[in-house]
């Protein structure tokens, strides 16, 4: 939550940003604090936000950690995200996101959490075939809040201004790389689609010049062979010049020539 509230008083004070153009996002966890910023604008500031999307979030956290360690954690927690509640009292875009194979923070809190929206015309309950963790990036994630955030800022009641930023190098959010993170998270991930085009391209191009090569490569061959076989030819005929030299000249037998060598 204090997150969130340092994220919403930058944004509005420092940055000076309409906030009915902010869409806010969180996961699992994370739908608690990025709804309460949300009810936070809609009943303290008094002002409409853009909208907001939920992957994986839960309706009631004490159901979930019931869930996930029984009917004494769900007595215990606290009930500082009653999302639900919440949820009913906004007037807003709505993009929730969950897997049906999530055994985490089952589906039906998404359900519950999509009977809460009062704004269904504008927003989107988006399910797949994932569990928590195992979301397909661009399929599951991307595509469907890029649908969202099209048809909310082509909504009439979405401001048509326009707005430009300009950070100094302080203020600029610092982003370090995920390490040990990116052997957990999923391949197709950090898959870049204009890469693997132009990867598939080159070896397109290097398919076609291996095969252009081996319809040279007999030619060249059969002339090789055909050297070889001159070569061979030439050099037995040179043996043979050198096995029958010219009348009158006859080279010793061998036997011969190897008791001459041994007397000397």
């Amino acid at each position: 939550d204090d997150a969130a509230a340092a994220v919403l008083n930058y944004i509005s004070n420092e940055l000076k940003i309409n906030l009915s153009q902010v869409v806010w996002y969180g996961r699992s966890i994370g739908s608690g604090p990025a709804l309460r910023a949300v009810h936070r604008i809609t009943q303290e500031l008094k002002q409409k936000p853009g909208g907001v999307v939920l992957q994986c979030g839960f309706a009631n956290f004490p159901e979930v950690a019931g869930h996930l360690f029984g009917r004494l954690a769900k007595r215990l927690v606290s009930r500082l995200w009653p999302n639900e509640a919440m949820l009913k009292e906004l007037n807003c875009p709505v993009l929730l996101i969950h897997g049906r194979n999530d055994t985490m923070i089952p589906i039906n809190q998404s359900e519950k959490l999509w009977e809460a929206v009062a704004q269904k015309e504008l927003s989107h309950f988006h399910t797949c075939d994932c569990g928590h963790n195992d979301f397909n990036f661009r399929r599951c994630t991307l595509r469907p809040i890029y649908d969202f955030l099209l048809g909310v800022i082509s909504s009439q009641g979405f401001p048509a201004t326009n707005f430009q930023i300009d950070l100094e190098t302080s203020r600029r959010a610092l982003v370090r790389h995920i390490g040990p993170l990116r052997s957990r998270i999923p391949v197709y991930s950090f898959r870049r689609p204009e890469l693997e085009d132009w990867l598939l391209r080159i070896g397109t191009q290097g398919d076609g010049q291996k095969a252009l090569n081996l319809d040279k490569s007999p030619r060249t061959n059969e002339e090789q062979v055909k050297r070889e076989d001159t070569n061979a030819t030439k050099g037995a005929m040179e043996g043979r010049e050198l096995k029958s030299p010219p009348s009158g000249l006859q080279s010793p037998p061998p036997s011969k020539r190897g008791r001459s060598k041994s007397k000397a």
